[in-house]
């Protein structure tokens, strides 16, 4: 008995330092990844080259913030880090698919065939709506966001400056919040035909439902006018709904 714990941490050790060797590595890339046009540099560069983190940190400022703001930092050393937080934000989304392979191939021994089958079911469904999600959010929430954030600047002639780590952090969160609120279906439906959940349920509490989805939407993103919360709440009640019709 004691043999074969020993077996099992010996096991997740070796998947954890495998996990924690791709999320090095993957960091390591994004340092130093080129950007699509690499040696298109304006200014200069202690690498010689333009990297993919500077060009999206370039593309993030371009697309959601108005002509004339202003990126500041807080110290000499707020540029690196917030490069460092860019490059980590971005391994953890290579790295987490990753650690969800190697967490299921630990724990598939345990499950039974109807829950293996369930997992397999819906792994592909989530991985499609998280990404439809985060580039509806992208796309269409972020933009909304910063216009409510800064539509008072222009009328009382007010310069903008943005905080670069803020920015980056309100850009990468609300992103994920979308990817998460899509993907809610198959979070839902396995645990409905796992019998932990009821449709009725669901259908009865929908209204709270409708309520925390929004409070938790409304936490996290930073518009303090809550407009630019409802085209994102919109597609996910939509969802929420055909989960209990599929139910």
């Amino acid at each position: 008995m004691e043999s074969s714990v020993w077996r099992y941490i010996d096991e997740l050790a070796r998947r954890v330092k495998r996990i924690l060797l791709v999320f090095i590595i993957s960091l390591l890339i994004f340092l130093a990844f080129p950007a699509p046009n690499p040696f298109d540099i304006k200014g200069s560069s202690v690498l010689f080259y333009d990297t993919l983190i500077f060009w999206l940190i370039r593309v993030m400022q371009a697309t959601y913030l108005p002509a004339g703001a202003k990126i500041f930092v807080t110290s000499i050393t707020s540029p690196l880090f917030s490069v460092i937080q860019m490059a980590l934000y971005l391994a953890l989304a290579v790295t987490i698919p990753y650690a969800f392979k190697e967490i299921y191939a630990f724990i598939s021994p345990a499950l039974y065939k109807h829950e293996k089958k369930v997992i397999r079911k819906y792994l592909l469904p989530f991985a499609i709506l998280y990404l439809v999600g985060a580039v509806y959010t992208a796309i269409i929430i972020l933009p909304l966001t910063f216009r409510a954030l800064i539509f008072l600047y222009e009328p009382l002639n007010i310069e903008l400056l943005i905080n670069l780590n803020d920015f980056i952090n309100i850009v990468v969160l609300i992103v994920i919040l979308g990817g998460v609120l899509f993907s809610l279906p198959t979070i839902i439906l396995p645990l409905i035909e796992a019998g932990v959940l009821k449709v009725r349920t669901l259908s009865k509490n929908r209204i709270l439902i409708y309520l925390i989805v929004a409070f938790i939407a409304g936490l996290i993103s930073p518009d303090p006018t809550f407009l630019s919360v409802i085209p994102l709440l919109i597609p996910v009640y939509l969802l929420y709904e055909g989960t209990i019709i599929i139910g």
